[in-house]
């Protein structure tokens, strides 16, 4: 009898930001928290904030204030500037995110990042991490005309990753 093979090296690792290499959830909710309070309205739980994360800036920000579209987005532009200002200053890496990418360099696959976080707070929150080193394509939600969950992004990072 015969053990388990082992698995073939993957070809390349894509992977994305928030939730996956990264707990931005804090930074974020500090972010929704200071365009709460330019409203005059008191901050919010982490945990009521991370109900609303997952599906762009413009339904989290109309999730934790109630706001109507046209509202949010004359809010928009203090957010993201207020964002990328403090994107990495409690965001941290998830446990085992750093052996992974240790890892996968040791053994030579290819690294890329696809998250639909845009472009200058992803390169801002990898570099405040130190990981902007281990990969060779970064796609952002604004690198393309399409963001996940249509597959251009990753066949965009697969393409740049050779």
């Amino acid at each position: 009898m015969t053990g388990p093979r082992p698995l073939p090296r993957p070809r390349a690792l894509l992977l994305d930001l928030d939730g996956t290499l990264a707990d931005t959830l804090p930074d974020l909710a500090r972010a929704v928290n200071q365009a709460r309070s330019l409203l005059g309205w008191p901050g919010m739980p982490v945990a009521a904030v991370r109900v609303h994360v997952g599906d762009g800036v413009q339904r989290l920000l109309r999730g934790c204030t109630g706001l109507d579209d046209r509202t949010v987005e004359l809010l928009l532009p203090r957010w993201r500037e207020f964002y990328l200002e403090h994107c990495v200053e409690e965001t941290a890496l998830l446990p085992g995110a750093r052996e992974l990418l240790g890892e996968a360099r040791a053994r030579g696959i290819p690294m890329a990042v696809v998250t639909n976080k845009p472009l200058a707070p992803t390169r801002r929150i990898l570099e405040g991490l130190g990981i902007d080193g281990f990969f060779g394509a970064v796609l952002a939600g604004d690198s393309l005309p399409a963001r996940k969950p249509d597959p251009a992004p990753v066949r965009e990072a697969l393409r740049l990753l050779g």
